[in-house]
């Protein structure tokens, strides 16, 4: 009874009787208006079958008539009419009406009893419950309206036979039920108490439905019997499940082909393989309906997989489906080509090395005239291509490839498919398999038949319906137009993708696709096209899930980055080296072992353009930056800074070329490399090559500007000892980089102009203050100091670019002076005693100028340090010294010069210094002297040196007679009236004959005018020692007159050899015999110190010259 507890593990659902009184109730206490509008339907329905016209409806039930109206064309009369037996079936047939969430609710049901199954599911079942279950399976899900339903369902039972069904207990009970049903369709409903019966479908269709799904549950059943006793009934349940394949359904067949491959080894299965496989075999390519031929694949997969391998060799199953494909019918080419789908499918890789063999078959299958057997042919491929392992692929894809390059049309489509049924492989193989795939078929789109051109579209397109990336998926079609129109189609597709935001990892399939279009980009000739290829080559790299993906294209794509690299325009090598750094970086050097060697031959070969050595010294850089700082090191050490003084300009110029590029893009990691690099830019910089120079200066300022705050202390001392270079190409790049470097730490530019505006020194002022907030007092001055002495540079461009740089972070040039005096004026001694004539002219010069600038100021700060260098230094500051007086006193007016007379006992101390070269410059500095001051000169500097002249100390002696001898050199008309007279004061004295005999080695050009005084005196006083007792003062006496004479007489100018020899000529005639003797002797010393003398004299006697009386 209704109240007494039911026994079932189920629990016991509500009567079903229960809801009809009140549907009755509800239904018969509703007003006329809603029971018209449910009857409205039903005199519809009449009036379609009956003719008659149909009462008039409300616009509130359109929307109702309009959602039934396609269910009833699906209905004919009798069905129609069965609504309306009765009014309750109706309102019943009308509430069990199937919807999405009862649909729902039994398939859930169904995946849980399902689960039952698992492994992972330790439970057993009675079977008590297991009756329950099936019986419920069978009764409700096998026979259940729904397709989805009846599947869950018959897995469900499937599973669970399979995995409770082992004992004798459940087999011996459930084999007879499920024969039954088998012979009746209908299901037990004593098993499933105390589940009301009404509710189990009845009708036909539904045991239809119960015998398909029985016959795998009997298959199931079957995989327990062992025994040799049940050999029988395995047999007649395999024939059962043979049968059950010409069920036109896929899943049905799907399961009785799992169950079949289970029972293929037991009882006399495996005897019976062959004639299976025959019969099968027959069905599947002679069978008549396309049912029978699916089932029938199904059964030969079945029986393959469940009896081996090695029967499909020993059965000739792919030879005889090879032979159907390519010379049967349509209908066998069909069945075929399911076969060898479904081995495929259900033998997973073991059928890969079939597949080689059939492989021109199914290539042959593309190009069939049946449209049956090219969707089959399409079908089976794309199963094989989604089976295929990465070892497959390799397998396939050269047969493939081979056949795309066949002359024949048909031929080369059905490879264009097969190539774009590679989008049905794998993922992984799908990455590997691309980069040939997608080439080939844009190469496709230059084929002259329209139909290859058709079909590579068409496989284009289905490798784009892989795509993962929603953004690549968002622009498949324009980079689609740009494989198969690239003239007009690759830009618009190139800003597609940099105008693209990604948000999501490009995968393999997105890949393919946009390397071509790349690939093509970077080949343009449009400048812009370029840019925008190599931008996107650089940025795929950190745009991919794996990066492995991304390798294959490289061979592609690295050939191309090489061409653009050494492109003429900048922009394009600049983002085509940042390419490769972004490829090097996600990459890794490794997956390059060929890009920096090429990269460094290219940049240090002589035989390139410097614009091909720029390409390859941005992309090194890039490269080396991506692999790290202590790679660069290595690199820049080791292979690039020796080849600095390489006697190729290319090489040199390479060399410069990567020092322009690195030290930007390695910022304050570049500091280690400083050292190095400065050695090689100034060498850079006094190089023959111009172009080497260029880009020397070049580099140079690009290491200012980047290291150039941070690295000042490296930089800044290799910029001045620019400045004291010896070549003016090195002083003109040091002094534009200096000019960079102040500029920079002053927040300023490097003026321009010829003119200083107001604004000008503004910002010289701001510019001065921070230099000397960064760099510190005295290394500005001593900076400033280098600059101001650049000024005066003997070189006019040296001059020029040091007088724009001052300007630049100097306001007030006197106040400035003023400041770095002390700094400047060491310099300039500095210079002056470098002994270089350059050097210490321009220190020179710049002496001079300052003296100009700042007059009176400046000179008792400057003499001091002039002769205390004077005294202290060695001969190069010393003449250097002398140089610089040279120039003060030209630049100081004669009051100045008067007014600070320690410039006159400077120079008088130069004149009587021991180096001859020193005296020469002191004489110059005293002839500016004298033409500054006048004769006052002379009185200060001549009368000191007379009486050194006289002093005991050979020494000061000596000093003395040099500077009366430099004095002599320069002013000797002036001077000589006033001291032959005091030489030859009689008794001339040795010192004074040793004077003489000074003075005439520097006045030879004018002594000879004193000759008549010179002469007659030398020659008297020798002659007055024949009267003199001997003695040793006489004896030295007489030596220094005689030395004396032999000077004066050796040193005479051309112009005085009459002068001289007249004088001695008067002497021979006189009364004396001393002196006639001395007279000849004199003419004697004539004859062995002037043979010039001689020769003049003798031409003057032959041509009877009266005015020379010579008489030897």
């Amino acid at each position: 009874s209704e109240d007494e507890p039911s026994s079932s593990p189920f629990p016991v659902p509500e009567p079903v009787v229960a809801t009809k009184p009140v549907k009755k109730v509800i239904g018969t206490g509703l007003k006329k208006k809603p029971t018209a509008k449910k009857t409205s339907g039903v005199t519809s329905s009449l009036a379609k079958i009956t003719g008659k016209p149909a009462p008039k409806k409300k616009k509130a039930t359109h929307a109702l008539i309009a959602k039934t109206a396609p269910k009833e064309r699906t209905l004919d009369a009798n069905e129609l009419m069965g609504q309306f037996v009765t009014q309750s079936s109706a309102k019943q047939d009308q509430g069990e009406a199937d919807s999405e969430q009862m649909i729902a609710v039994r398939s859930g049901v169904l995946r849980a009893l399902k689960a039952l199954t698992e492994s992972a599911v330790n439970i057993k079942l009675t079977l008590h419950t297991l009756k329950i279950l099936v019986g419920f399976l069978i009764a409700f899900g096998l026979g259940d309206r729904n397709e989805d339903v009846r599947n869950g369902a018959r897995d469900a039972a499937r599973d669970i036979v399979a995995r409770f069904g082992s004992s004798k207990e459940v087999i011996s009970f459930f084999l007879p039920q499920f024969e039954s049903v088998i012979k009746t369709g209908k299901a037990d409903v004593s098993s499933i108490e105390p589940l009301s019966p009404e509710k189990v479908p009845q009708t036909i269709e539904a045991s239809d439905y119960r015998k398909e799904g029985v016959v795998i549950l009997l298959g199931s059943i079957a995989l327990h019997l062992n025994d040799e006793s049940d050999a029988e009934k395995i047999d007649n349940i395999t024939d059962m499940l043979l049968d059950a394949l010409k069920t036109p359904s896929e899943d049905v067949q799907t399961s009785v082909a799992l169950c079949l491959s289970k029972l293929a080894k037991k009882g006399n299965t495996q005897a019976r393989v062959e004639t299976l496989i025959d019969s099968l075999m027959k069905d599947c390519l002679e069978g008549q309906s396309l049912a029978l031929q699916r089932g029938s694949a199904y059964g030969i997969s079945a029986i393959v997989k469940g009896s081996g391998i090695a029967s499909l060799k020993k059965y000739d199953v792919v030879k005889r489906l090879e032979d159907a494909l390519l010379t049967g019918s349509p209908s066998k080419k069909e069945g075929s080509l399911f076969a060898i789908e479904l081995c495929c499918s259900r033998l997973g890789i073991l059928f890969e090395p079939y597949v080689i063999v059939l492989l021109p078959a199914l290539l042959k299958a593309f190009s069939d005239s049946n449209d049956h057997v090219r969707s089959a042919a399409d079908n089976t491929v794309g199963l094989i291509m989604s089976n295929l392992s990465g070892h497959g692929v390799k397998l396939v894809m050269p047969a493939v490839l081979e056949a795309f390059d066949e002359p024949e049309w048909r031929t080369r489509i059905a490879s264009i498919k097969m190539l774009g049924s590679m989008s049905h492989c794998a993922p992984k193989q799908l990455a590997s398999c691309l980069p040939k795939v997608v080439p080939k078929l844009t190469e496709a789109f230059s084929d002259t038949h329209p139909k290859v051109k058709n079909s590579a579209e068409q496989s284009l397109e289905e490798l784009c319906k892989v795509i993962k990336n929603p953004e690549i998926s968002s622009i498949s079609s324009v980079l689609l137009n740009a494989l198969t129109d690239p003239a007009n189609g690759t830009v618009g597709a190139l800003e597609a993708l940099i105008s693209t935001e990604f948000l999501h990892a490009i995968d393999a399939p997105s890949l393919s696709i946009i390397i071509p279009v790349v690939h093509r980009g970077l080949r343009d000739r449009m400048a812009t096209t370029k840019r925008y290829a190599a931008l996107i080559s650089g940025n795929i790299c950190t745009m991919v899930n794996d990066a492995r993906d991304f390798v294959p294209y490289l061979p592609t794509l690295i050939p191309d980055l090489k061409s653009t690299l050494i492109d003429p325009i900048p922009d394009v090598r600049s983002i085509s080296a940042k390419s490769l750094g972004s490829l090097t970086r996600g990459l890794g050097e490794a997956t390059f072992p060929d890009l920096r060697p090429w990269l460094i031959d290219t940049l240090t070969s002589d035989e390139g353009s410097s614009v091909e050595r720029s390409g390859a010294a941005q992309g090194l850089t890039e490269v080396l930056c991506a692999s790290g700082a202590q790679l660069t090191e290595n690199v820049m050490r080791n292979e690039i800074l020796p080849l600095k003084s390489h006697p190729k300009a290319g090489t040199r110029e390479g060399v410069l070329w990567i020092l322009t590029f690195l030290p930007s893009s390695l910022g304050q990691a570049y500091s280690s490399l400083i050292d190095e690099s400065l050695p090689a830019l100034l060498s850079g910089l006094a190089d023959d090559n111009e172009t080497v120079r260029e880009v020397a200066l070049r580099a140079g300022r690009v290491l200012v500007r980047s290291n150039g705050k941070a690295h000042k202390d490296k930089i800044l001392p290799a910029l001045e000892d620019g400045l004291g270079n010896g070549d003016y190409r090195i002083r003109v790049s040091s002094l534009t980089l200096l000019g960079d470097l102040l500029s920079m730490l002053g927040g300023t530019k490097v003026s321009k102009g010829s003119v200083d505006t107001q604004d000008d020194i503004r910002q010289a002022e701001r510019a001065q203050a921070q230099i000397a907030l960064v760099l510190g007092n005295e290394t500005r001055k001593r900076v400033l100091s280098s600059l101001y002495l650049a000024r005066s540079d003997t070189a006019a461009i040296v001059r020029q670019s040091a007088v724009q740089v001052w300007k630049t972070v100097v306001s007030v040039t006197p106040r400035t002076l003023r400041e770095i005096l002390s700094q400047l004026v060491d310099q300039i001694v500095v210079a002056l005693a470098s002994g270089d004539p350059d050097r210490t002219q321009v220190a020179g010069r710049c002496l001079g100028d300052i003296v100009n600038k700042l007059g009176e100021q400046v000179l008792p700060e400057i003499i001091p340090v002039l002769r205390d260098s004077l005294y202290k230094g060695d001969e190069y500051t010393r003449q250097g010294v002398c140089v610089g007086l040279s120039e003060v006193i030209a630049c100081s007016s004669k009051e100045q010069v008067v007014k600070y007379l320690e410039i006159v006992k400077a120079v008088r101390d130069a004149l009587c210094d021991e180096s001859s070269e020193v005296r020469r410059m002191a004489a110059d500095c005293f002839q500016s002297l004298y033409q500054s001051v006048g004769a006052r000169t002379l009185e200060e500097i001549v009368p000191p040196l007379l009486v050194g002249m006289e002093s005991s100390d050979d020494d000061t002696k000596a000093k003395a007679l040099n500077g009366m001898a430099g004095i002599l050199s320069v002013r000797s008309k002036e001077l000589l009236p006033f001291i032959i007279p005091r030489l030859l004061k009689s008794p001339i004295s040795v010192s004074h004959a040793d004077g003489l005999s000074s003075i005439s080695s520097v006045t030879a050009e004018t002594i000879y005018f004193h000759f008549n005084t010179i002469i007659p005196t030398l020659i008297a006083e020798i002659s007055s020692f024949h009267e003199e007792e001997p003695s040793q003062e006489r004896t030295e006496r007489e030596d220094a007159i005689r030395r004396c004479s032999r000077a004066v007489i050796g040193n005479v100018d051309t112009a005085g050899v009459n002068w001289l020899i007249g004088e001695i000529a008067s002497k021979t005639t006189n009364d004396k015999v001393s002196i006639r003797k001395e007279s000849c002797w004199f003419y004697q010393v004539v004859v062995e110190e002037s043979e010039l003398c001689v020769a003049s004299a003798m031409t003057d006697e032959t041509l009877g010259d009266e005015e020379t009386p010579i008489s030897l």
